[in-house]
């Protein structure tokens, strides 16, 4: 397995974690009030600060147990990586148009962020996915 690939897979699963317990806590917060929690800074800095901490434990674990970790990325690679963005993008940007057609319709200001921001997630870790996918394929 390429460590690049290695790297994605270890990106997915930090971001998959982290947003789930993102999820988890907006729920939680959102019963308690009996309403969706308008976004709340100290929520989404315990998240970025979750994300940083588990990529860097991840990463630090990939540098000690791989040989190739100052590896440069070959043609092969990059090319993967433009392709994972251009349907990463093609994902966030079909998420953000959906979240302001719900917008018109509803005019929930927190639902579109969220929905916004779960449009950002959904679009990396598709990346992620794609980076992985070729890698596979060859």
């Amino acid at each position: 397995m390429a460590n690049h690939e290695k790297t994605a897979w270890i990106m997915m699963v930090v971001l998959l974690i982290a947003s789930g317990k993102l999820l988890q806590t907006i729920i939680q917060h959102s019963e308690t009030l009996g309403t969706l929690v308008p976004p709340n800074a100290g929520i989404l800095i315990q998240y970025v600060i979750a994300l940083v901490v588990l990529s860097i434990i991840g990463h630090i674990a990939l540098a000690i147990t791989s040989k190739q970790a100052l590896e440069k990325k070959d043609e092969r690679e990059r090319q993967f990586e433009v392709y994972g963005s251009h349907i990463s993008g093609l994902v966030l940007g079909l998420g953000c148009v959906t979240a302001l057609g719900h917008y018109l319709v509803h005019f929930d200001g927190s639902l579109l962020f969220y929905s916004v921001f779960a449009a950002l997630i959904a679009s990396q870790i598709t990346e992620y996915l794609v980076v992985i996918w070729r890698h596979r394929r060859g």
